[in-house]
């Protein structure tokens, strides 16, 4: 006489069935983020290529707030990408490059979703203190340097939001001395493909900062 299917046979097949089902959802979660930070990677060239052109024609990167598309009472806000980027000589179709993993944190501000850009000699030089209102430069300007050259572009990172803050990068070390609390973590996916950090491309550096 054959013996049939008991209860805890029924339930030890539908467990492997679960635990199989939760592998390939894991695998298929990793393979979407893995092809997410491939594109993030390949829009932070492009819009290196498209400053290191600007740059070349001007003697200087852009001004890393003036957004055309913006009211004009926050027109100036910093740290994005201008619109000079793309008229009147297009370096890239459009100043509007989407982080694919940031959450706007203020839905006023459209632009809080787009690629960050920061401009050292905006930002700390006095390159354009016309908009800035510094005429001398930040005595921060140097550390900022050692770090990222003369900008940074920057992506949230499979965490989808901007930091944590906190790193141990060249601009904190003598005799910059720069505050290791006000530099952005990057992330590394050799620390586990969701690991926190943002993805940062800069001037002297394809991913991250300088090692020593």
């Amino acid at each position: 006489m054959k013996r049939g299917f008991t209860l805890f046979d029924l339930m030890i097949s539908l467990m492997m069935v679960a635990i199989i089902a939760a592998i390939g959802i894991s695998q298929r979660n990793d393979s979407i983020l893995r092809t997410k930070v491939a594109s993030a990677h390949a829009d932070m060239r492009r819009v290196a290529t498209a400053l290191e052109s600007y740059a070349t024609d001007y003697g200087k990167y852009p001004y890393d707030g003036v957004n055309a598309y913006l009211p004009a009472s926050i027109q100036f806000s910093y740290w994005y990408l201008p619109y000079t980027i793309s008229t009147p000589v297009a370096y890239l179709p459009t100043h509007r490059v989407p982080d694919p993993f940031r959450r706007a944190s203020n839905p006023l501000f459209e632009q809080m979703c787009d690629m960050r850009y920061i401009s050292t000699g905006s930002t700390w030089g006095a390159e354009f203190p016309m908009y800035t209102g510094n005429p001398t430069p930040s005595h921060f300007l140097s550390a900022v340097r050692a770090d990222v050259g003369g900008y940074r572009v920057q992506m949230a990172g499979p965490d989808g939001t901007m930091g944590p803050q906190g790193y141990h990068s060249p601009a904190t070390q003598p005799p910059f001395n720069y505050p290791y609390s006000s530099v952005f973590r990057p992330y590394d996916a050799t620390n586990g493909t969701f690991s926190t950090g943002d993805m940062i491309r800069s001037e002297i550096c394809l991913s991250g900062y300088p090692q020593p």
